[in-house]
């Protein structure tokens, strides 16, 4: 990318922002929401969840399948949120939620989502941010996830 692309690049994405900004605050909503690009301490959501989706799908899988493991994805990184005693109890509850096909469906079900648990933490165990968005795309041979992640301090209090 040349000199002029870098900085047409670089200038839509501030004129992006600055839009967003703009149409939060025309709309009323929380005047504490700050927009902004993904700090240098932190990579996008969308890197950590393609992370965690590799070696989960087998190749050559359709992308409904990509989909299902995105899903239970984003739901472990947000129950890894939890402390230990509280994620125990979403798992928990998960569980005797889920409207599957006899205990070993649920079991399996479960196994895997605590299994997804465990690699959010040994992978990012400092990221805290909310998950709120996720989809997954297959251009040619690559999968292409997206996702919107919120930091905890722009999230409302319970």
């Amino acid at each position: 990318m040349g000199k002029a692309s870098r900085r047409k690049s670089v200038n839509s994405a501030s004129n992006l922002i600055s839009k967003a900004t703009n149409t939060v605050r025309r709309l009323g909503w929380a005047e504490n929401i700050e927009i902004r690009q993904r700090s240098s301490s932190t990579g996008k959501i969308s890197g950590a969840l393609a992370q965690l989706l590799e070696g989960e799908v087998p190749p050559g899988s359709d992308l409904e399948e990509y989909q299902a493991c995105l899903d239970f994805i984003a739901l472990a990184w947000n129950i890894s949120l939890l402390d230990h005693a509280s994620r125990k109890s979403a798992i928990d509850d998960l569980g005797q939620s889920i409207n599957a096909e006899g205990d070993q469906v649920s079991s399996e079900v479960l196994h895997l989502i605590e299994s997804l648990v465990q690699k959010k933490l040994a992978l990012f165990p400092d990221d805290k941010r909310t998950v709120l968005s996720w989809s997954v795309q297959i251009k040619g041979n690559n999968v292409a996830v997206s996702a919107v992640a919120a930091s905890p301090d722009n999230l409302p209090a319970n």
